[in-house]
């Protein structure tokens, strides 16, 4: 297969965010220089950082990206008010129970909630909000009896291991008394939280270590 060129790689890019409607294209720009590519402009959340990075990446014959695009609300907003702007969000759609904790612009979800579904939901949520520039999550998933170590290490890595969203490279993952620990390689930002997400949302897991780290392809 012939190896595309600079050229139809940022053609390419540019046409995946102009069909992304999360994407508003006419604030971005992209270099590509040997296959690697560069995003720099504004966008107006982590949500539209995320997904035209997430774009740019899943592009054929980006070998990897280098994201400097800056969130930019409309006017510089205080922690206080984004963290009232995110909790309104989750008690208009039902999760006033899961609590948001700004810092920096920051968010910090805290709480405990029934399933990954609404942990995710939560996420994304927090995400949409003006002026956040990245979610931690500190959800845990309500559980039902312990689980031993072992067991806990192997429901956590089947987690991983069956997300079709994420592509592991030298997944470990230890426990302890409900300490979980997951390390290996992943292409993005976007997966790294993805994996974090998936592997608190097992039962049994009380507390994540998150030793994930981003490995690009070899040129």
């Amino acid at each position: 297969m012939r190896c595309k060129s600079d050229e139809e790689i940022l053609g390419a890019i540019r046409n995946a965010w102009s069909l992304n409607p999360a994407v508003h294209e006419s604030n971005l720009r992209v270099d590509v220089i040997n296959g690697y590519a560069r995003l720099t402009g504004v966008v107006g959340n982590m949500a539209e950082k995320l997904a035209a990075a997430n774009d740019a990446f899943g592009t054929e014959g980006v070998l990897g990206v280098e994201n400097r695009l800056v969130i930019s609300a409309d006017k510089e907003l205080s922690d206080l008010e984004i963290e009232r702007a995110a909790s309104d969000l989750l008690e208009q759609n039902g999760l006033a129970y899961i609590g948001a904790r700004v810092e920096a612009g920051n968010v910090f979800l805290q709480g405990v909630v029934e399933s990954l579904a609404i942990g995710r939901q939560a996420v994304q949520l927090a995400e949409s909000v003006k002026g956040v520039r990245g979610i931690y999550s500190e959800l845990s998933i309500a559980a039902g009896e312990p689980v031993d170590d072992i067991k806990l290490a192997n429901n956590v890595t089947e987690a991983l291991s069956l997300n079709p969203s994420l592509s592991f490279t030298d997944l470990r993952v230890c426990a302890s008394e409900g300490t979980v620990e997951i390390s290996g390689g992943l292409r993005n930002e976007g997966q790294q939280k993805t994996g974090a997400e998936t592997a608190m949302a097992v039962p049994g897991v009380q507390k994540l270590q998150n030793c994930t780290e981003i490995r690009r392809a070899a040129a």
